[in-house]
Formats: structure tokens, C-alpha cells, sequence
């Protein structure tokens, strides 16, 4: 990665340049080490898919995932850990080797204390790893994360794993190999049912969310070192920012407007020291280059603006990021066009993958007698995490009279009364080829036009095109049988009252709970609902 670098004295530059290939070393690091971990990992679960015919995942191979999901957190915990070290040693070079070369040059008098910036580099790691944020109004550390995301990796390795039902055991192996090292493209092409089984809920690249969090945390933390760097120095007295040369040919976002601001009246991208601006966004591989005194004064360090700066300034104000195509060679737009064809191709792709799978849904889900469907939703029932399970409604066969009923090949339930009203949804764990949106999805389309449920499962129905209109809150006196009173996870859940629109408007009920009618009795709640379908 190469930077503009022309304004800065030579006897500077070195370490600037010096500092840039640690980074790009920190961030090398870090990809090839959770690149490692990842097929580690997957290696040890390939041994356990067994041999033959692939029936599902078994308490053994669940167990392996599970341990596997601790390695991986484990790992890229230490991963980060390295490279924000070697991260924070990077951005705190440059001002400490500026120092050191002034104070030989006697260009710096008195006694200053040299810092051991190995020492302050390990404690800034530690304190990025330790460090309270906030995002959503919830407050986590960088462990929470890192647990979160190897946990989505995991759920994803056994979703992968169960599109393979009734295919050799040898090949879910490779499948899941040749994913992991090239990607979800490669599984649509080679492996077709799998990934349709799958509806094309894939991502492109199962390394994709650690290696995201990793750049970004690296080069905050190199961006902060650096700045923490330069007060260190007496000699610095302000930075100049530098765009990043990897950027997109003819791309502009808020970093050009960083780079060719003049807010300070010393120069156009120079900035007081005290005054640095924070990284911009997510990812961001620009830099801060130290400015002395005399090269403020000089007022050749700062930055050119483009000839057309005026007007990508203009078209900045109204759109966060852009590609000027004025600016690209014939070859680079041609390139663009490709990138978006290809964008295209694989939306189409995934589209007619998830139209496929569900034509499989239709082909398996069939009525069921009043007394199958009993069974089908007890066991259904039991397979739900306990903590969920107890909002899932389970009936008697007698309770399930005159109410059309049906259910999947693989156990899931959904059933609709004569009124339209939804009940009794609930997706067997065990089955691989429905999701529960397919089931509201079904009882729409076979006359469902509303639902009452805990407040647990408001986002999956709003985002399945209920409207939440009416509520209760939650009576102790009539809570389902297997709710646990004072047991985490069991909390004490409003019941809301929706209606279909098919909006898909996905919500959190905390956030638009005063928005919504309350009733003291559940009777009630429900007449105002259903009075307002038409």
C-alpha cells in the first residue's frame, strides 16, 4: 500500500513508510492466522461426519461443533490480541523514531523520557480487548463479539452440514472443505442441492465477518497509537491525512473531504495535533503524517485537491459515497460494469435458489388429522430450546377440531382457524428444509390473516409482514405450563395481538411498545384487533 507522501521531509518519510509495512504485516497476520484457525477447526469436525449416508447431526458431531466453537473464539481472541499489538507498536513508531532522530540530530534539548513502546503497545492491546462499548444501547467488550461471531460461524457450519441429509458423508466433507477455502460460489456450482436445501442463505465467505472485525480493530488501534505517538514527540505539532492508494479508482467518500478541508486555516488536510480527526468509518486505511513547525510555515506539506474537487465536494453533500466515471479509464469501467453484471448474476441466483427450495417446501408439507397434529407439534415442541419453547402453543387433538392443519416432512407445524387466526407455529429444529418463515408464509396464503404471540417472537412476525395493533402484559395467572417463574430466559413477555399487511416493517417491541393500545384483559385485546380486519 503506497501513500502520497510529497510535502514531508525525507528524513521523515522513512518512518512513516516504516510504520505502514507493520501494519500491513499486523494486518497479514491476522488473515492468514484466522484463515488457520477456521480450517483447523473444520478438519477436526470433518472427522466426525462419519461414513455412508449423512443422516443428520448426531449428539457427537453436535458436541465437536460445539468445542470447535470455543477453539475458534479462543483463537481469534489471541489472534486480535497479537495484532493489535503489533498494531499499536506501528502507529507508536513513527513518533517515537521521529523523537530519537531529532534528539541524535540535537535538535530536541533537555531530558525526555524514552518510552518502552513494546510495553505501551501490549497495554493499549489489553485495553482494546477490555474496553466497554456501546452499540444498540447494549454494552459489550471485544470477548462478546468474538463469542457472538464464532457462534454465528458455527450455526452456519451446521446448516451447512444438514443441507447434506441423505448424501454421502464423504462429500458433505468436501463440501464443506471447499467453502470454507473458496467460498460460497463454488458450493452453488458443485454442490447445487445442498446450497438450495439452504435457499442461498450463504455467505460469501465464512471468514469474512472475523476478518472484517480484525481490520477494523487493527487499524483503529493503529490510528489511535499513532496520534498517542506524536504527543509524545515535542517536535510535532500538527498531522496531515493522507488517502489510502487502495482505494477504488474514482471513488470519493468522507475521507476526501478530510483530506482537502481547511478547517483550521493551516493548510488544506493539515489539522492541529490536538484536533486529529477519528477514523471516518469502518475499515479505513488512511494515515496521519506528522507536520513540524517549520513545515506549516513552509506550506508545502499540504494536500492538492483534484481539479474537479469543487464539484465531487458538491455530490458529496447529497450522497455519502460515490464513483466518478469521469475519472476511470475505459478498462476500469469496463471492469465496474463486470463487478455489477456479476452483483446481478448472483441476486439472480439466489433468488431462483430460494424460489427452488421452497417449491420443495410446498412438495412436503401436507393436512394432518387432528390427532397427527398433536403429535407432530409435541415433538416439534420438544425439540425447541427450552427457553422458547414454553411460548410455542400446544394443543390437545380435541382442541385441534374443525382447524386446518399441517404440517412438513421433516415435523414442523402450522395451523389456521376458521377466522384466519394463526396458531400452533412452531419449526422442528430438526428440520433443515423449512424455515418458519415458510410456514407464516404457507398460512397466509391458506387464509391466515392474524396472530397473537409473546413479545419473544415480535421481530420474526413484523419482519414476516405483521402489523402488531393491540397488547396485554403478561399473567402470571395464565402463563403456559412450562414458563419457569424467576429462571433467566423465561421472562415476563407482553402478549401481542397482530394483523397481516404483509409490510414487512422489522421492529423491537420495547422500542414502539407506547405506540401500540394496551388492554387489561385479553378478550378485549383481541375484539379491538380483530376489528380492524377488514
Amino acid at each position: 500500500m503506497t501513500f502520497d507522501l510529497s510535502g514531508i521531509p525525507e528524513e521523515l518519510q522513512v518512518f512513516i513508510k516504516e510504520a505502514l509495512e507493520i501494519r500491513k504485516a499486523a494486518l497479514l497476520f491476522a488473515e492468514k492466522e484466522i484463515k488457520v484457525a477456521m480450517q483447523e477447526s473444520i478438519n477436526e469436525i470433518k472427522k466426525h461426519i462419519g461414513y455412508g449416508t449423512f443422516k443428520g447431526i448426531n449428539k457427537e458431531l453436535n458436541d465437536v461443533i460445539e468445542e470447535q466453537k470455543i477453539f475458534f473464539a479462543a483463537e481469534l481472541d489471541r489472534i486480535l490480541d497479537e495484532g493489535l499489538t503489533k498494531a499499536s507498536y506501528a502507529g507508536l513508531s513513527i513518533g517515537n523514531g521521529i523523537l530519537k532522530h531529532y534528539k541524535a540530530k540535537g535538535l530536541i534539548k533537555g531530558r525526555l523520557i524514552e518510552k518502552d513502546i513494546i510495553r505501551e503497545a501490549e497495554l493499549i492491546a489489553k485495553s482494546t480487548m477490555e474496553k466497554k462499548r456501546v452499540f444498540k444501547n447494549k454494552e459489550f467488550v471485544l470477548s462478546d463479539r468474538i463469542w457472538d461471531l464464532s457462534g454465528n460461524n458455527y450455526e452456519k457450519i451446521k446448516e451447512i452440514i444438514s443441507s447434506g441429509i441423505n448424501t454421502d458423508c464423504v462429500k458433505v466433507a468436501k463440501a464443506l472443505t471447499q467453502y470454507v477455502k473458496q467460498g460460497s460460489e463454488t458450493l452453488a456450482k458443485d454442490y447445487p442441492n445442498m446450497y438450495n436445501r439452504m435457499g442461498g442463505r450463504v455467505p460469501k465467505n465464512l471468514n469474512y465477518e472475523a476478518l472484517r472485525l480484525a481490520r477494523n480493530e487493527l487499524s483503529e488501534v493503529y490510528w489511535q497509537s499513532t496520534i498517542e505517538g506524536y504527543k509524545d514527540n515535542p517536535a510535532i505539532k500538527a498531522v496531515k491525512w493522507l488517502l489510502s492508494n487502495n482505494r477504488i479508482p474514482g471513488f470519493h467518500d468522507v475521507c476526501d473531504e478530510l483530506a482537502y478541508a481547511d478547517d483550521f486555516g493551516l493548510g488544506v488536510g493539515i489539522y492541529p495535533l490536538d484536533d486529529a480527526p477519528e477514523k471516518p468509518h469502518i475499515c479505513c486505511l488512511c494515515n496521519l503524517a506528522p507536520i513540524i513547525a517549520d513545515d506549516i510555515k513552509k506550506g508545502d506539506a499540504v494536500n492538492k485537491p483534484p481539479e474537479n474537487w469543487e464539484e465531487i465536494k458538491e455530490r458529496l453533500r447529497h450522497k455519502n459515497s460515490f464513483i466518478n466515471m469521469d475519472e476511470l479509464t475505459e478498462e476500469q469501467k469496463e471492469t465496474l460494469r463486470e463487478q455489477r453484471r456479476e452483483a446481478y448474476r448472483r441476486q439472480k441466483e439466489k433468488k431462483e435458489a430460494e424460489k427452488n427450495r421452497y417449491k420443495q417446501f410446498l412438495a412436503g408439507i401436507g393436512e394432518k388429522t387432528p390427532e397427527e397434529f398433536a403429535k407432530a407439534i409435541k415433538e416439534a415442541k420438544e425439540n425447541v430450546p427450552v427457553e422458547n419453547a414454553w411460548r410455542v402453543d400446544a394443543h390437545s387433538k380435541e382442541e385441534y377440531n374443525n382447524i386446518k392443519l399441517f404440517t412438513t416432512k421433516g415435523g414442523s407445524c402450522v395451523a389456521i382457524k376458521p377466522d384466519g387466526d394463526i396458531i400452533s407455529v412452531c419449526k422442528n429444529m430438526n428440520d433443515k428444509d423449512t424455515k418458519g418463515s415458510d410456514l407464516i408464509r404457507y398460512a397466509v396464503n391458506n387464509g391466515g390473516v392474524k396472530l397473537d404471540s409473546y413479545a419473544g417472537n415480535h421481530k420474526f412476525y413484523t419482519k414476516n409482514g405483521f402489523e402488531p395493533v393491540s397488547y396485554v402484559s403478561f399473567n402470571e395467572e395464565y402463563a403456559p405450563k412450562d414458563w419457569k417463574k424467576g429462571v433467566k430466559g423465561y421472562e415476563k413477555e407482553d402478549i401481542i395481538f397482530y394483523k397481516y399487511t404483509g409490510k414487512k416493517n422489522e421492529t423491537k417491541w420495547k422500542d414502539i411498545k407506547t405506540n401500540i393500545k394496551h388492554f387489561a384483559d385479553y378478550e378485549d385485546a383481541m375484539k379491538y384487533r380483530d376489528g380492524l380486519i377488514p
